[in-house]
């Protein structure tokens, strides 16, 4: 036999078997590059597992150092890049704002200048230098816009159930508009363009919150804070060394206390120099205690008894608020001239009283304003029948009392030459040269009424006693669903308003700022203590109840 005739059958089966094998490459090939046409290519699947790790460099946010050794919420690398934790107050440190929507529609990512002060999750366990993380399945938008996962060569991934963001040039520098730069000494630095916080970290020596004060007595200028220490020692101490403390002020015992407790006292900016008082004695027989804290250690007694105290400039005008007040209850004391009664006996000032029949009773006002030689005060006439309290001009010199409009009025204020006042359910403006009443446009609707009201810059801001929102003139909420807490003018000239709102899940910001133009110029999600809150031109200091620490940034960052 031919030896080749005897291999024939063998060489014809192994040409058939190649050729069945490049059939089905041929098919394989075919099939996969039919499923790369009709499905979308993707770097991972949802809800697949990926190697995450530590970085091996220096990464550093805003001017903070992050320990990824012991973050509960590390920064981590993946495929070359570093990735953040998208925490509540990491987002908002960096000017970023979060919302969970459940499952369904995910989580909203959008970057709108919220700032807050710097808050590590520090644990006592260390991470392991190579972890895994999962590449999420929910939606994700950022900045309104669907980010398409299997489109991404970095995806967004999930770590400790904390959703990471990959910190490249599509999402720090064009999404969040973020400057950030490498090199092998200091690693990663990123600056976020929100308000940055500077904290200083106070010394532990401060006494526990009065019973019902939600906060700790603080007070801060340029160059001090002033706080409560413990045995009832007022301290002030360094903003540039804060544990440098020195006592200036010892409170007393408090006379119907158990022999130790100390009077509570309170601490609020009085534009440089801050104010100290407390109350001593019984609620008949006791005392208001008003002090000056200087910045040179030094201290003065500015009132000592039951009177409204108000300084403008050298002069100073005070109304006595205690137990039964009666007319002439006015004084004004000036550089020249110690305490002296000016007004009339008949009117009785600084008061908004009720007289009926034979009951009478009110509340002390605030209310007090000084133009020229003319006082704006509230004041009620004892001598006539059916009187009701009204906004009264007084002259200082000739002691003049005469009523500015006739509508009954509880509280008013003066802004530039105009006084603004609510009555009835409509707020009013008085312009004090032409000396004409006009009816603002009233952004009330039944059943809606006015409970408190501001004015700054000829802007109206009114809280709804219903709601508690705070409005502007035109009927905007300053921040949808969120009870206002407390609001004050700050600032040189109250060029600004400073507003807390409760903590409500509508709260966005705690703490907002608006300018003289009505503009939000500072939103944080930490919580400030108001009295503390100190604006000298556009530096900002205040005491954050959140962190328990003073804040220190620069409004000009807002702008």
């Amino acid at each position: 036999m031919n030896p080749r005739s005897a291999l024939n059958p063998l060489f014809q089966n192994m040409k058939k078997g190649i050729a069945a094998s490049i059939r089905q490459l041929l098919l394989l090939i075919l099939l996969t590059m039919s499923m790369m046409m009709t499905l979308p290519t993707f770097s991972a699947q949802a809800g697949s597992t990926v190697r995450v790790s530590l970085p091996a460099f220096k990464v550093t946010l805003n001017g903070e150092v992050m320990d990824p050794a012991f973050s509960q919420y590390p920064v981590i690398v993946y495929k070359d890049i570093t990735y953040f934790p998208m925490t509540y107050t990491d987002c908002r440190f960096l000017g970023l704002e979060t919302r969970w929507k459940g499952q369904k529609d995910g989580l909203l990512i959008e970057a709108t200048g919220v700032t807050a002060a710097y808050r590590p999750y520090i644990t006592t366990v260390r991470n392991s230098r190579s972890q895994t993380a999962v590449i999420p399945a929910y939606p994700i938008q950022i900045n309104g816009q669907k980010i398409d996962q299997t489109k991404e060569p970095y995806p967004l991934l999930s770590f400790r159930n904390i959703t990471y963001f990959p910190i490249t040039w599509k999402f720090g520098a064009e999404a969040f508009g973020w400057d950030y730069r490498f090199d092998l000494q200091n690693g990663l630095m990123i600056k976020s363009g929100n308000p940055k916080l500077n904290q200083i970290q106070l010394s532990d020596d401060w006494t526990e919150a009065a019973e019902g004060s939600p906060q700790k007595p603080i007070a801060i200028t340029t160059e001090h804070i002033y706080y409560q220490g413990t045995k009832g020692r007022i301290m002030q101490a360094p903003l540039a060394a804060p544990l440098r403390s020195r006592q200036v002020y010892q409170l007393p015992i408090w006379s119907y206390g158990d022999g130790t407790t100390y009077v509570h006292a309170s601490l609020k900016d009085n534009n440089g120099d801050p104010l100290l008082s407390y109350h001593q004695g019984g609620a008949i027989m006791g005392s208001d205690v008003l002090v000056s804290l200087k910045a040179d250690g030094t201290t003065a007694v500015l009132n000592d008894g039951y009177y409204y105290l108000k300084a403008f400039g050298d002069d100073s005008v005070r109304t006595y608020t205690g137990p039964a007040p009666s007319g002439g209850n006015l004084e004004v004391k000036t550089s020249a001239t110690d305490w002296k009664k000016v007004g009339s006996p008949d009117y009785l000032y600084g008061w908004a009283w009720h007289a009926d029949g034979a009951s009478s009773g009110g509340t002390s006002s605030d209310s007090v304003y000084k133009s020229g030689d003319q006082l704006y005060l509230l004041a009620f006439d004892l001598t006539k029948p059916g009187s009701t309290t009204g906004i009264y001009r007084v002259n200082l010199q000739t002691n003049d009392t005469a009523r500015v409009v006739d509508r009954e009025v509880l509280g008013f204020q003066l802004d530039g030459e105009a006084i603004y006042y609510e009555s009835g359910g409509s707020v009013y403006l008085y312009d004090l040269k032409e000396r004409k009443e006009t009816l603002l446009k009233s952004p009330l609707t039944t059943p809606k009424s006015i409970q408190w009201f501001t004015v700054l810059n000829g802007f109206v801001y009114w809280q709804d006693a219903q709601t508690r929102m705070l409005y502007d003139q035109a009927g905007k909420p300053i921040q949808a669903g969120a009870p206002l807490l407390e609001a004050q003018l700050k600032g040189d000239q109250t060029a600004f308003l400073v507003c807390t709102f409760e903590d409500q899940p509508a709260t966005k910001y705690k703490s907002v700022i608006l300018d003289r133009h009505g503009d939000v110029v500072f939103k944080t999600s930490d919580q400030m203590s108001l009295e503390s809150v100190l604006i000298s031109g556009n530096a900002l200091y205040f005491y954050n109840m959140t962190t328990g620490t003073v804040c220190v940034g620069s409004l000009a960052e807002a702008f």
